[in-house]
């Protein structure tokens, strides 16, 4: 048997090229890289200039010498990462690489192309940044505590004076910049628990320009029910803030284990930290968890309260009949997802307390939220 050797085409070339945006909220751009460097900056000079202002004016160079892809920061203020690592050197690249130039990501592209055909150059979609992408970035994100706290107000039906805070996470770093795509990479990784517990830890420790002492309401991850890093982390909050109002989201679907419940109820009793139970009426309605481990604010799902007003009769019943049991159970009621006026003032007829949603304010960082607060105690 002849041993076949592959012969290298005359006219087939290896193309090296970088994809990533030029600007955050533009399109994917596919640049190519040849034997002269390819400078990379903020500056006027560079060829591949990316207007952000964590850019440097010279930033970093990438350069192909015997088909090889090598890269060089040149001293940048906010760093070079390949695969989430900052590098200090030259290094060589492979395909598939995923590089930051401070927090602009681009991903190293090997092919190779028939220079006799015809060449075409399109912009490139966003699905462009696969999964790859998102999880070196969520590495960074994690290890930088790179979130930014967002606070929904949960305001009284009577007054809408805000009376807490529902707090969310957002993320400045490309494909996980919404909690869920966060968690879509957490779960990729096993880091779900992590993730929320840094979502709590950032929600607390930025609230400080937040006028007033409202209530924070936190959320929980069901990874996290039944563990010890769940205790142990809202131990180490407690002792870092003690002072702070917390409320403890849970799922409605966790309420169905009575005796996680009520060892979670007493953790939380111990640490002066009060219960919410979320997204109730979504599947079953625990009423009789409800009862037995009572918290100490059910959060209707938006589900229920998505254009109340134009319910029939019997669905409004119906509703009212759930809020005055929940009431009875000793808890207060919280209406989520409220877009109307409309639903507001039905929502307050049936007997809601509480209500939250874009009808009342957005989510907001803490040094662009409202300062009108009225504190109270959130048991």
């Amino acid at each position: 048997m002849i041993e076949q050797q592959e012969t290298q085409r005359p006219n087939v070339r290896i193309c090296w090229s970088l994809q990533g945006q030029l600007k955050a909220s533009g399109p994917v751009e596919e640049h190519e890289v040849g034997t002269a460097p390819l400078r990379v900056g903020r500056g006027s000079d560079a060829n591949l200039r990316i207007k952000r202002p964590s850019i440097s004016t010279r930033h970093a160079d990438v350069v192909v010498r015997d088909d090889v892809l090598w890269l060089t920061d040149l001293g940048s203020t906010n760093g070079t990462y390949v695969n989430g690592k900052r590098i200090h050197a030259e290094i060589r690249l492979v395909d598939g690489d995923l590089i930051h130039f401070a927090d602009a990501p681009f991903r190293v592209c090997c092919r190779h192309v028939d220079s006799s055909a015809r060449e075409t150059k399109a912009t490139l979609h966003v699905e462009a940044f696969d999964m790859a992408l998102s999880l070196v970035q969520f590495d960074r994100m994690i290890s930088e505590r790179a979130l930014v706290a967002h606070y929904q107000p949960i305001v009284a039906m009577g007054d809408r004076t805000t009376v807490a805070m529902e707090v969310l996470a957002r993320s400045k770093f490309p494909g996980l910049d919404t909690p869920s795509a966060m968690f879509r990479a957490a779960g990729q990784l096993g880091r779900e628990i992590q993730l929320s517990q840094l979502m709590r830890e950032i929600g607390v420790e930025q609230r400080g320009a937040i006028a007033g002492r409202p209530m924070l309401f936190l959320n929980t991850h069901p990874a996290e029910l039944g563990t010890q890093h769940l205790t142990d982390s809202l131990r180490q909050l407690r002792r870092r803030h003690p002072n702070v109002p917390i409320v403890l989201e849970i799922h409605e679907s966790a309420v169905a284990n009575g005796s996680l419940l009520t060892e979670l109820r007493n953790e939380l009793t111990e640490l002066n930290i009060g219960l919410a139970y979320d997204d109730f009426g979504v599947g079953e309605s625990r009423l009789a968890e409800i009862g037995q481990v009572s918290p100490d604010f059910v959060k209707f799902d938006m589900a229920l309260i998505r254009d109340i007003h134009l319910a029939p009769a019997a669905q409004r019943q119906l509703l009212r009949n759930l809020v005055k049991m929940v009431h009875d159970c000793g808890a207060r009621t919280v209406a989520e997802g409220v877009e109307r006026e409309e639903e507001h003032e039905t929502l307050a007829e049936l007997g809601f307390q509480l209500g939250q949603g874009f009808f009342y304010s957005r989510g907001r960082t803490a040094e662009t939220g409202p300062a009108d607060l009225k504190a109270q105690d959130p048991c």
